[in-house]
This record gives C-alpha cells, sequence and structure tokens, in this order.
C-alpha cells in the first residue's frame, strides 16, 4: 500500500508509524484511519517485526478528528457516521490486540481521538509540555468509541471527571492517572529514553512478549477463581516451550539468550 498520511520505518526489528499530515496537527479522517490499520495488520503478520513505535509527525501528536471530515459529516447519513465509528473502533481493537508490544511518543498536543491511539498502547513516553484533553463534549459529541479503551486505561472515575469536564491537562496528570508511562523534558531525552526502552523490549523473549499481553488481556475476562487457574495453566504452557529454556538455560549460564529470530 502507498501511504499518503502515514509514514513508516522498519530499523532492528521495530516499525515506527508516524501520523504525517502535520499540516492539519495530524488529524484523524478516513484515509488516515485506513491507513493505519492496514499498517498495524501487516505488523501482525511479520515476524521479523520485534515491536511498533508510533508517533506524530509535526508540532503535535495527534489533534483529534477532522475539521473538514466533521464538516462535511453534517450532511451524513446515519449509515454513513456509524461506519466512521466503527472503522476507528475497529483500528482501536487492532491495536490493542496486536501480539507485539507497541509504544508511543507523544508531544505538543493530544486532544480527543488522539487519547484513544495512546490509550491501546503498552508504553506511552510524553515530552513535558505535552497538553492532553477529551474535548469531544464542547463541540455537542462525546468520545464513545475510544471510551472502551481509556476507562480500562485511567479508570471510571478519571474517565468521567476529564470526558465532562473536556479539561485540558498537563503530563504530569496525564503520568499520574496512568494514560501515559513517562515523561521526559526536552527532545533528545526523550529520544534516549524511547531508544533505551527499544532495547529493553527487544532484548526480551518475542514469545513471552507475545503471551503476556495475550494473558493480561484476557485476564480481565475472568473472575477470581477462573484467574488462578489460567495463571498456572500459561505459566506451565509456557515454562515447556524451546523458547523459555532457552531463556532460563542462558540465565543460569550467564550469558545472553539466542532468541529464535524468525
Amino acid at each position: 500500500m502507498n501511504y499518503q498520511t502515514i509514514s513508516v520505518e522498519k530499523k532492528d526489528g521495530v516499525l515506527t508509524i508516524a501520523l504525517n499530515r502535520p499540516d492539519v496537527n495530524n488529524a484523524l479522517n478516513t484515509p488516515l484511519v485506513t491507513e493505519l490499520h492496514h499498517a498495524f495488520t501487516t505488523v501482525a503478520l511479520e515476524d521479523s517485526i520485534r515491536a511498533v513505535l508510533l508517533k506524530g509527525n509535526g508540532k503535535v501528536f495527534c489533534a483529534g478528528g477532522d475539521i473538514t471530515m466533521m464538516q462535511k459529516s453534517l450532511k451524513n447519513t446515519h449509515q454513513q457516521n456509524f461506519e466512521w465509528a466503527r472503522q476507528f473502533s475497529i483500528l482501536l481493537e487492532k491495536i490493542n490486540e496486536l501480539p507485539k508490544p507497541v509504544m508511543a511518543v507523544a508531544h505538543g498536543a493530544v486532544f480527543g481521538g488522539g487519547l484513544g491511539l495512546l490509550s491501546v498502547c503498552d508504553y506511552v513516553l510524553a515530552l513535558e509540555e505535552t497538553l492532553f484533553s477529551f474535548s469531544e463534549v464542547r463541540i455537542g459529541l462525546i468520545p464513545a468509541c475510544i471510551a472502551p479503551f481509556v476507562m480500562v486505561k485511567i479508570g471510571e472515575s478519571q474517565t468521567r471527571a476529564l470526558v465532562l469536564s473536556a479539561e485540558r491537562f498537563d503530563s504530569q496528570k496525564a503520568l499520574r492517572i496512568g494514560l501515559i508511562h513517562r515523561i521526559e523534558k526536552g527532545g533528545e531525552a526523550l529520544e534516549q529514553a524511547t531508544e533505551k526502552l527499544i532495547k529493553d523490549l527487544i532484548s526480551s523473549s518475542p514469545q513471552a512478549l507475545r503471551i503476556a499481553k495475550k494473558f493480561i488481556h484476557e485476564l480481565r475476562e475472568k473472575n477470581f477463581a477462573e484467574k488462578h487457574i489460567y495463571a498456572a495453566q500459561t505459566l506451565a504452557d509456557l515454562q515447556v516451550t524451546p523458547e523459555a529454556q532457552e531463556g532460563l538455560t542462558a540465565f543460569l549460564e550467564k550469558r545472553s539468550p539466542r532468541w529464535n529470530k524468525n
């Protein structure tokens, strides 16, 4: 696929996907969502890609919905509006369930649907001056598509307060509520922190990372009694695999593990 609204770069097992509509602050529209879905679908099928880094080109990470598309939506049918919302929801679910670590780097501003993208990433770094807002209610809408993922990330109480108030909040608050995981004060420090995180992820077992994500997602759906059995069964299954055996052997032999690169 010839991408027009995103850019992609593969290096050392990591695929960097950048929102690439800087002239409109990487606002979300149908082509952008379509291309993101294609890119993440491709990632899931490529064993050579170990992790994904999501970022935004230009002054901000993502300003939310595209104004031009909003103007056109005034004349949309109910079905057309439903199809757009469904498409965005499917993208978020695709990223959320990707069997590989997904990191995001936020800067400038992250509003509306952009917060949905952050909410489905496994680890989010941000520049200190980044601003965040669930701004939809100010224009008569609600963040319906992103809400299920946001609530898992920051909880119902914070979701209620921030969605209803449409408050603009800073990176310190985003860190406190669990929306992001690390703050850096400058671009160089952010780049170094990102590189270290990538190095840490790449050094870990691909199989263990994949199973860990699946385990965490599925654990939420089980009751308390089921969780114990599920946890024990998952660990027992994992421990007899060649990759787990290699990891444990390498640890005992005080050497770096030789992970399967396929």
